[in-house]
């Protein structure tokens, strides 16, 4: 095997993500060749930052661009701080000073933003400043040498400042998005590898419903599947196990056992998810399935496919707010009375609808603008206001919702009914449900 052959068996086991790929494996020539590059009178980027929200696979990348390269990994994180049991201070100083020994390596700094990152606008925190100089003066002095590179990861790029940021220090920056659905399709495709999908799971359909999903999840979902499979004694995986380990993931539990001689909670609880379902039906979301097993915290669950869009329109957000809210006005509607647990569902509206505050659909006059609020200390009468408009946009929503509710009751008694029946209900079952006369 010759020496590309070998970086890129390293970079695939790195599934999806090919332009970064690519653009890793491009640090890794310049680590390799870089006699070459210097003598074209390029000057060699040292610093590089890969940043993205957690679980996207930025150190996984850094690792390979180290094991590809041949060149030795320096890790300067709070863990490693732990394991040495030396503040993070002494941790970046004796690790760059270990880094002047060796000559040339890779100075791997984890988590930037989480011990040199502080909030511009709202709040200083001493030590993190105080740990930022010595960082720069580091980092700095490790350019000076001209002989290793820093590979920095961070969560939030927001809590960096400039000074840090600035070319010079970190020369080049890569953003770790969500994956999309190629992505999504190769992580699915690494991780279940070893036993093959059953034929009725529809690829397209699971890649879809994983939108929204960071890296990790997927590699979660998609190891649980297989272990649902290898348990059941089973040789491929079917939709059930994947469906069932999506629960597991997103409600953190294991089924429990339905509590059958309580039938009022069993009622109110069919009622409530069918409340939920039927909404998103009406506004054609897609719901992968439907059930009143308890899991997690939940008595009842919805498991839909994921909107994560960045441009999502006012309409297509409001009817969210109407989905999360539909569950404890069913009960209310078709029982007369509400019932306890509506909190995540209202928190979820209430988040929503902030959101929406924050990018303008409401007008500007209803942005709080966070940072320069809590700067100028007149966040008081901001968030009154703020409060009394988030009240008016849910009790509008609820009426929409009891509306519908009131001119559908049959297929909303329909669908509680067959969830009390049989227990859950898939996409297939719930829409046949929708449209019976």
């Amino acid at each position: 095997m010759n020496s590309q052959e070998r970086i890129q068996e390293i970079f695939n086991e790195i599934a999806g993500y090919e332009s970064i790929k690519k653009d890793a494996m491009g640090v890794v020539d310049m680590l390799i060749r870089e006699e070459e590059y210097l003598a074209s009178g390029a000057r060699f980027p040292k610093g590089f930052l890969l940043y993205g929200k957690p679980g996207m696979g930025k150190t996984k990348v850094v690792k390979a661009i180290s094991k590809a390269s041949e060149v030795p990994l320096l890790e300067v994180s709070e863990a490693e701080g732990l394991t040495k049991g030396v503040n993070i201070d002494k941790l970046i100083v004796d690790t760059f000073a270990q880094a002047h020994e060796i000559g040339k390596c890779i100075i791997f700094i984890d988590e930037i933003d989480k011990f040199a990152g502080y909030d511009k606008w709202q709040y200083d925190v001493p030590e993190n400043l105080n740990t930022q100089k010595i960082l720069m003066q580091a980092i700095d002095a490790i350019g000076r040498e001209g002989k290793s590179i820093v590979i920095a990861t961070a969560n939030d790029l927001r809590l960096l400042s400039d000074t840090l940021l600035r070319t010079g220090r970190f020369d080049r920056m890569l953003q770790f998005h969500l994956p999309e659905e190629g992505d999504r399709k190769a992580i699915f495709d690494y991780y279940t590898r070893q036993i093959k999908l059953d034929d009725s799971v529809d690829i397209q359909g699971l890649v879809l419903d994983t939108a929204g999903c960071s890296c990790a999840d997927i590699e979660c979902i998609a190891n649980e599947a297989v272990i649902n499979s290898v348990q059941r004694r089973g040789d491929t995986i079917t939709t059930a196990d994947i469906i069932s380990a999506m629960k597991r993931v997103t409600l953190r539990d294991i089924p429990k056992t339905i509590d059958l001689d309580n039938s009022e909670r069993l009622k109110a609880t069919a009622y409530h998810e069918a409340g939920h379902a039927f909404i998103s039906l009406y506004y054609k979301k897609h719901i992968i399935n439907a059930s009143i097993i308890p899991q997690g915290s939940s008595t009842g669950s919805i498991l839909n496919r994921s909107e994560k869009d960045d441009y999502s329109t006012k309409e297509s957000l409001e009817q969210t707010v109407r989905v999360a809210i539909a569950g404890g006005i069913a009960t209310e509607v078709f029982l007369g009375k509400r019932m306890a647990g509506c909190v995540s569902d209202l928190a979820k509206a209430q988040e929503i609808i902030n959101g929406m505050c924050e990018e303008g659909f409401y007008g500007y006059e209803n942005c709080q603008f966070q940072s320069s609020v809590r700067r100028y200390g007149v966040s008081d009468t901001l968030e009154v206001r703020r409060h009394d408009f988030v009240v008016s946009v849910l009790s509008e929503s609820d009426k929409i919702v009891r509306f519908l509710m009131e001119e559908h009751r049959e297929e909303i008694t329909r669908i509680a009914e067959a969830l009390i029946d049989r227990k859950q209900l898939d996409y297939q079952e719930l829409v046949a449900l929708m449209q019976n006369s």
